[in-house]
């Protein structure tokens, strides 16, 4: 079974979304756990989308497809 969002033609899958989800609570106990507040934990969720947006957007041009 697949799911996801087309927006740039691919696919996500249930396997995936646990892996994301296993992820980000690995984060946020990591935040917590060295003592830092609430606006790392915001911080670090910023990062985990913007990354990967960014080199999807200097990658555009270089896909297999």
């Amino acid at each position: 079974m697949e799911g996801g969002l087309r927006r740039w033609g691919g696919t996500g899958t249930i396997v995936g979304a646990v892996i994301g989800a296993c992820i980000i609570g690995t984060i946020e106990t990591g935040v917590i756990a060295c003592g830092l507040t609430g606006f790392y934990t915001q911080f670090f969720y910023g990062l985990i989308i913007v990354l990967p947006l960014t080199a999807h957007r200097f990658n555009k041009g270089k896909s297999r497809y």
